[in-house]
């Protein structure tokens, strides 16, 4: 089994080129058998790219403190023995609209960047796996409208600061793989007792969900995962061709322009890209489905002038104008 993992560990990373030599790489290492995994994995790699690795351990502080002190020392433990930096970082999880998985993972990511950012690191590694593409797909299917959403878990994609990437090196390996890997080479890991509470959507389509559809087809995990590489693909090539029309648009800081006509005789999937582009830009934020529906409503109205989500818009000399207000 380790040289199965290894294997598929030091093929994703060549065939997406995740880890050049000279990189600085922030290990983001809960203690459990993922990122536990993961950090071994790169410090073996470590030995034959020529890059730097630093581990960081993100304090949630929703486990009982004898949970958390005995992950910490884990983290503390691996980076002490092969001379790694590590760091503690706490977050602070108040209740909101996000619903509490959403927004510990939001402030998780800020939380990596700012430590990345800090100490200069260019990459941030997660321990996601093919089992974390496959719950992803699911949730995205029941959670989403939009067909972007099924492209699931990117194996690499640029952070909200754009100068550092983040990296997925085991998305295509599973979980169970990964603890048979940790057993043979006897390593430790902590086992998190949240995974079992099925009030969180994740523990629910893991432990229930999934069950079901491996008793249709077994191989279900690695099918789904491999539904979102492909529907990824077929993202990043839309984008590509999509950059084309993109051009078309008058762009400006706080408005934008394009011709209505031309708009109009737009597949609908063409327009919602489009307008999902134009108001990101202008608003800064991802943009609701509600609101891509409600600004192609009053697009295809008799009405010349409508304000939706502080944008004015107006049809005007067969042109399209939207102004942040």
């Amino acid at each position: 089994m380790s040289k199965i993992v290894w294997e598929k560990f030091l093929n994703t990373v060549k065939k997406n080129n995740l880890i050049l030599p000279n990189d600085r790489i922030l290990c983001a290492v809960s203690a459990g058998p993922d990122s536990v995994s993961l950090t071994h994995l790169l410090i073996k790699l470590k030995k034959i790219l020529n890059f730097e690795l630093g581990l960081v351990y993100i304090n949630h502080k929703l486990r009982p403190q004898k949970q958390i002190e005995k992950e910490i020392k884990l983290v503390k433990t691996i980076a002490e023995k092969f001379s790694l930096p590590y760091f503690v970082e706490e977050i602070e999880i108040k209740k909101t609209r996000l619903g509490l998985e959403a927004q510990a993972r939001k402030l998780r990511y800020q939380a990596l960047q700012k430590i990345a950012q800090k100490h200069k690191f260019n990459k941030i590694a997660t321990g996601h796996t093919l089992n974390d593409q496959a719950e992803s797909v699911i949730l995205n299917l029941i959670r989403s409208r939009n067909i972007d959403g099924i492209a699931g878990i990117p194996v690499i994609r640029t952070a909200e600061n754009e100068k550092i990437k983040i990296i997925r090196p085991l998305l295509e390996i599973r979980k169970e793989e990964l603890v048979k890997y940790l057993k043979e080479n006897r390593i430790n890991y902590c086992f998190d007792n949240s995974n079992l509470n099925l009030a969180f959507s994740r523990n629910l389509i893991r432990k229930k969900i999934i069950p079901l559809m491996e008793k249709i087809n077994p191989s279900v995990q690695k099918h789904l995962s491999d539904f979102a590489k492909f529907s990824y693909y077929r993202q990043k090539f839309l984008e590509e061709n999509l950059k084309k029309i993109f051009k078309e648009i008058e762009m400006h800081k706080n408005s934008v322009s394009l011709d209505l006509l031309k708009f109009l005789r737009y597949n609908i999937y063409l327009q919602r890209k489009l307008l999902n582009f134009c108001l990101e830009h202008l608003l800064k934020k991802s943009i609701e489905e509600r609101t891509i529906d409600q600004v192609l409503n009053f697009l295809n109205s008799e009405k010349k002038e409508t304000t939706i989500e502080k944008i004015k818009i107006k049809k005007w000399q067969k042109k399209i104008y939207l102004k942040k207000i």
